[in-house]
């Protein structure tokens, strides 16, 4: 098989598991959201369901136009404006939770490697870049109080995310750990790529 043909295979097979996933985790989430509203009675926004539908309506579409393509180069390049998409969404529903800042960090590390692992080095670091000012952006200005930090479960200080010596601190290690969760997720995707390739030629020797 042409190492062209071979790669356009390999990615959309990930693309479409990755959809999948996505699409059952949104879901999974979705009716928790709905529960926690209604049958819980959190006070949480109508905005967080309409972004959810939005996120699955988002996903389904971009599914669509990459499952179309028939060159790497494009899917790569449509797939990488969906993920600066998605982690616009996630910002807002992040937001929309109460947990911006440091304890919505660990929820851009999935779309990071996720990223690095299917698309090539250039677009998963830009994708790394996204997330990391994604991260700062609310984080910075609720530093300044330009933003006031949503409440809604009662489980934080909330005077952590204007704390001089911990917002700083903070930031430092969570771009540090997306940065090595990019890098580290390229690296071993370019591993099990080269593997991929090098077994048809000695399955074939």
């Amino acid at each position: 098989m042409p190492e062209a043909e071979f790669e356009l295979e390999e990615i959309q097979a990930r693309i479409k598991r990755g959809n999948k996933m996505r699409t059952t985790a949104l879901l999974v989430f979705l009716a928790l959201i709905c529960l926690a509203r209604w049958g819980w009675g959190l006070p949480l926004p109508n905005r967080i369901i309409i972004l959810i539908i939005f996120w699955l309506g988002v996903s389904s579409v971009y599914g669509l136009l990459v499952g179309g393509q028939t060159s790497v180069k494009m899917i790569r390049m449509i797939y990488s404006r969906y993920f600066l998409l998605e982690m616009l969404i996630l910002t807002f529903l992040l937001y929309f939770l109460g947990l911006g800042g440091w304890m919505g960090a660990i929820f851009y590390i999935f779309p990071i490697i996720y990223a690095n692992s299917i698309l090539g080095r250039k677009e998963g670091r830009l994708i790394t870049l996204v997330a990391i000012l994604f991260y700062l952006f609310p984080v910075l200005l609720d530093y300044y109080q330009v933003l006031s930090h949503r409440r809604i479960f009662a489980t934080f200080d909330p005077g952590l995310y204007r704390n001089t010596p911990f917002v700083p601190v903070s930031s430092l290690v969570v771009i540090w750990v997306f940065v090595f969760a990019g890098y580290t997720s390229s690296v071993f995707s370019d591993m099990l790529r080269e593997s991929s390739r090098e077994l048809p030629t000695s399955s074939a020797g």
